[in-house]
């Protein structure tokens, strides 16, 4: 790949301007970039049995074999050998906060992909200050989820 950037530069510079790209040369490296996205693809495959991913792994590399089945969820899911639900939960957590990614990837000892799932819902800095108090705290999946009703029914009260 380094050397179609090279090459790029190169006929850039000799024939054909500072932003041109000649189109054959374009649509080689658009076939370079849909070959490096199906080996990605079928590594994420291939190694799901093998590695022991966390969640948050899963779900980027769900994500990318998503893109590279162009949104095809069913097709994704079960090439992964997952139910459409569960594909679904894995996508949900790339909502979440760095700091929350971050637990879960590390695996630490009291943030669960429940856990995950419940912050995903909410916005970016308060999953951030929720998930200092579940550390701080230790606090449970069924705890924390009848705590976000709570507040849930409260805002929807509000409104």
């Amino acid at each position: 790949m380094a050397e179609a950037v090279a090459l790029v530069k190169q006929l850039r510079e000799e024939n054909y301007g500072p932003l041109a790209v000649p189109p054959e040369l374009a649509e080689l490296l658009e076939e370079l970039a849909a070959i490096r996205r199906e080996a990605r693809a079928l590594g994420i495959i291939e190694n799901k049995g093998r590695d022991n991913p966390s969640a948050i792994e899963e779900a980027k590399g769900a994500a990318d074999l998503l893109r590279f089945n162009a949104g095809d969820k069913e097709k994704t899911a079960n090439q992964l050998g997952w139910k459409l639900r569960e594909l679904d939960n894995r996508l949900l957590l790339l909502n979440c906060a760095p700091e929350v990614q971050k637990a879960v990837i590390e695996r630490h000892p009291h943030i669960s992909v429940g856990h995950a799932e419940l912050l995903a819902g909410l916005p970016l800095d308060r999953q951030v200050k929720v998930l200092a108090g579940i550390l701080q705290h230790k606090v449970p999946v069924e705890v924390l989820k009848k705590q976000l009703g709570q507040y849930a029914k409260r805002l929807s009260e509000a409104i």
